[in-house]
């Protein structure tokens, strides 16, 4: 179970055979009380702008492939900008305006659980991040029971320009994506077609036996398997 933040109180995660309330975690929104969120803070005039799209895209990537629970706060599966306050409705008519952020979110949700089930290791509990560079390419391998050879590679570029990587995998063969933040059926600015399968080459790269070389998009994630 999850509760609310008692301004981070111990006893709300502690065991109720020790004196404590018993949920399993906290949780605590960043939004309320006159806090902006995401698309606000990159672009306040223009939070529906497509760099704040693209990099409230690319923390969505980052919270739906993280080890540990995912939690979305209310309107964020549609990218809104306004702060939380109980005493205002939430613009549903964005929900209509921004049916690709909203899919995305679908496809990330459907990949986590596994409705999707091209992306078994996000559902595991092993988690190593094996590449970060200066160029602003961050690189995370997901597993679980199946091993390593069963991994998720998540790539992610931090900044607003393309950028190509030589990222480390496990395991050689055909690396293909499941998944494209900036694919154009989440965005207008983006492309029409997912990023491309990759082979690998022989390493030793980023500690991994293999590796790929990934160009993506700015502030672009991809989520990507062995085939």
């Amino acid at each position: 179970m999850i509760a609310e933040d008692l301004q981070q109180n111990p006893l709300v995660a502690l065991p109720t055979g020790e004196g404590g309330l018993g949920f399993d975690l906290q949780s605590h929104d960043e939004v309320a009380n006159g806090r902006t969120r995401i698309t606000a803070e990159v672009n306040e005039d223009h939070p529906g702008s497509w760099e704040a799209i693209r990099r409230a895209a690319l923390g969505a990537v980052l919270v739906m492939t993280a080890f540990d629970v995912p939690m979305l706060f209310q309107g964020q599966e549609w990218a809104d900008e306004d702060w939380f306050d109980d005493e205002r409705l939430l613009a549903w008519d964005r929900r209509d305006e921004r049916t690709g952020t909203v899919a995305m979110w679908r496809d990330l949700i459907r990949l986590r659980t596994g409705r999707d089930d091209r992306a078994g290791g996000l559902r595991g509990d092993q988690i190593s991040v094996h590449h970060v560079d200066d160029a602003g390419t961050f690189a995370m391998l997901r597993w679980g029971v199946g091993g390593v050879d069963d991994a998720v590679l998540v790539v992610s570029n931090f900044v607003g320009e393309p950028v190509t990587a030589r990222v480390g995998v496990p395991v050689a063969g055909t690396w293909s994506p499941v998944f494209d933040s900036t694919w154009s059926g989440y965005h207008p600015t983006g492309s029409d077609t997912l990023a491309t399968s990759l082979d690998t080459f022989d390493g030793p790269c980023d500690q991994q036996p293999f590796g790929i070389e990934i160009t993506l998009d700015s502030y672009g994630s991809a989520i990507l398997t062995r085939s």
